[in-house]
């Protein structure tokens, strides 16, 4: 046998061990055990996706840094701002009509003025913005976005069911006062 003969042959076994090493690996599943609620998966997930996204628009991953970059982006997007401001009594009040008229279970978002409510001068005028999500199960939940402008949005990986359909009928009669609500407030 020639050295590059000798070499082929070593890479080529080696090669089929490994492939062999992997498919016997693949046979063994780990049994998972799940330490948290539902709940907190879908909040820990959040975060994730947080961080990603700050990652991705503001560059930073540090909370300070984030922050500073996203005060610079709202002073410089914000012309009026005044006429946009959402007491503290405003987003408590959202809050609990929310959980009380759609889920207890309702999670909401912090939008980029770090509330779970955003009001800002759009293009086309006065935009009011939330978005959360309603847990469903440990793997399951509805994505959820109201906009003044653009209506509600939701997101759902899940069986339609009975349950299903009764809390998206909710969300929509929810954000139908609410779009009432909060079109009043800004006319």
């Amino acid at each position: 046998m020639t050295d590059n003969s000798k070499v082929k042959k070593i890479i080529r076994d080696e090669i089929s061990q490994w492939a062999i090493d992997l498919l016997k690996k693949g046979n063994e599943k780990p049994i998972k055990t799940i330490e948290e609620t539902p709940e907190e998966y879908l909040i820990k997930k959040q975060k994730i996706d947080s961080d990603a996204h700050n990652a991705v628009f503001f560059g930073f991953d540090d909370e300070e840094s984030v922050e500073q970059s996203k005060q610079r982006y709202l002073k410089e997007s914000d012309s009026a701002v005044e006429d946009t401001q959402i007491l503290s009594s405003e987003i408590t009040k959202f809050k609990q009509d929310m959980s009380s008229n759609v889920s207890s279970k309702t999670i909401f978002d912090n939008q980029q003025n770090n509330h779970v409510i955003y009001a800002y001068n759009g293009s086309s005028g006065i935009e009011v913005v939330c978005s959360g999500f309603i847990p469903l199960n440990s793997e399951n939940k509805i994505k959820w976005q109201f906009s003044l402008q653009n209506g509600p949005y939701v997101e759902v990986n899940s069986e339609l069911n009975s349950e299903l359909t009764e809390l998206l009928s909710s969300l929509s009669g929810y954000y139908d006062s609410w779009n009432a609500e909060w079109s009043a407030k800004f006319s």
